[in-house]
């Protein structure tokens, strides 16, 4: 089968691999859509956590099921699913409290497994959702980032009547966004890009504001009747978002980091976190969001089409990584095209 296989750091091939084999208790996924992340990009670069070389990156993607493993009852050839990507071990102290994002053993398809850069990949069928015949595959794979900004708002604990700021109008901001507007809050999203913000605004964001344009400390005073923000995402993985967001969050508010970040201690203002009692977090990828993202999306509830600006052919991926990697905010999301669907 043909796959785009990262050899080594910024040097992706396609090239035939051997299909993989099939384990009893697994279905093979032809693809029929794929993403390109912030971390996939960072993979490509040499950057993501212990990813071992070659590999075939992608992590988001949905498709059809091609055949199905002995052990597999409940699934069928021809089924148009969606995929998560998360490998936990089901018996860990995280995984047997509910966490399994937190997984001692934890691995992600196209990471650390092959991934979904190829015509055939295989899952876990425990890791497989039906997709709805009236959910295109290009929004069935975006229900993974879709997912992982649920559970950014879920572990923030975002209510009706929260106030929340969005550090960056790209791919995450923007579904952070719909999502925190479903739970209640009202949100203003920061972006240098002018497209972005419009888009966040044609999203219902409350408020848009360019770091250049204005004073944006001014305006959240304002708005918060200088109490500072109780919420604070950080979406870019800009270190320098950090320091900013510590000087617009509230005393006692949360700053949530949804991207990886370079450590850039030497920039962070420890004792303001310390004397306000900022806490500052993490929230990595998802946990048992799958279902309620194909909720909102099968309902209309979030518009997750309009982040899509650009697609590449498969042949492209070269190409594709590479002005990812040196050009990232000039792109809200990039798709893979595989397959056209049928009408």
């Amino acid at each position: 089968m043909k796959a785009a296989v990262c050899e080594e750091p910024r040097k992706i091939v396609i090239k035939n691999v051997e299909e993989p084999k099939l384990k009893d208790d697994e279905v093979l996924v032809k693809v029929k859509s794929a993403g390109i992340s912030r971390s996939d990009v960072l993979a490509y670069m040499g950057m993501y956590p212990k990813v071992k070389y070659p590999i075939i990156l992608g992590h988001e993607f949905s498709g059809e099921i091609a055949t199905v493993g002995k052990k597999v009852a409940d699934l069928d050839y021809g089924d148009e699913v969606i995929v998560e990507p998360l490998l936990s071990c089901g018996k860990c102290d995280s995984c047997l409290s509910g966490k399994h994002n937190l997984c001692q053993s934890v691995s992600m398809l196209g990471f650390h497994v092959p991934g979904a850069y190829a015509e055939y990949v295989t899952v876990k069928a425990s890791l497989i959702h039906r997709k709805d015949e009236t959910m295109s595959f290009d929004e069935a794979t975006l229900i993974g980032p879709l997912a992982s900004s649920i559970h950014a708002i879920k572990q923030a604990g975002i209510s009706i009547g929260d106030q929340v700021v969005i550090l960056g109008a790209g791919c995450v901001g923007l579904l952070a966004l719909q999502i925190a507007k479903l739970a209640g809050a009202s949100v203003l999203i920061m972006d240098e890009d002018s497209e972005r913000l419009h888009l966040a605004a044609d999203l219902e964001a409350d408020y848009v504001l360019s770091p250049s344009a204005g004073d944006a400390k001014e305006l959240i005073m304002a708005v918060t009747k200088n109490k500072g923000v109780s919420f604070i995402f950080e979406s870019t993985g800009d270190p320098k978002n950090l320091v900013k967001a510590v000087d617009l969050v509230c005393k006692g508010g949360k700053i949530i980091m949804m991207e990886l970040i370079e450590n850039s201690l030497d920039l962070l203002p420890l004792n303001e976190i310390i004397l306000n009692e900022i806490t500052l977090m993490g929230s990595v990828t998802h946990c048992k969001d799958f279902p309620l993202a194909i909720e909102l999306v099968n309902s209309g509830s979030v518009n997750i089409n309009s982040i899509v600006s650009i697609y590449y052919e498969f042949d492209e991926i070269p190409q594709a990584f590479e002005k990812l990697s040196q050009k990232p905010n000039d792109i809200i999301k990039a798709m893979i095209k595989f397959e056209a669907e049928e009408s």
